[in-house]
């Protein structure tokens, strides 16, 4: 019962750090990855790896039971069309056997609206 805490506290952990702008949380102003602003910056391949870069130093330097395994950052052309971006991230939680997918959908044309599902 307590690894399933401690997952449930990493999927919440990763969600919250993810969707976090920079700037929101009074006590850490450097706290979170910031997705929404991402959507407002020309779609390329180094603002998708500039994303995945920030994600990466956010969750090393405020999830220290977190190893990550992947992280994939995903916006088709008709995602672009519709402000929307998608993360995949798998990793593991430190003392658990098993890997852990969350993935995060993320579209501003639904008022800022962000989907989630943790995968086994």
């Amino acid at each position: 019962q307590l690894n399933e805490k401690r997952s449930q506290q990493a999927a919440f952990e990763l969600r919250n750090i993810i969707l976090t702008s920079p700037g929101e949380n009074l006590s850490d102003f450097d706290y979170g990855v910031g997705l929404r602003n991402f959507l407002f910056e020309q779609s390329s391949t180094v603002s998708r790896e500039r994303l995945r870069n920030r994600i990466v130093s956010q969750i090393s330097t405020y999830v220290d039971f977190v190893i990550l395994n992947a992280v994939e950052v995903r916006q088709t052309n008709e995602m672009i069309d519709s402000n929307e971006i998608s993360v995949s991230l798998n990793y593991t939680v430190i003392g658990e056997p098993v890997d852990q997918e969350i993935e995060i959908n993320f579209s501003t044309s639904q008022g800022g609206l962000f989907q989630w599902r943790k995968k086994s």
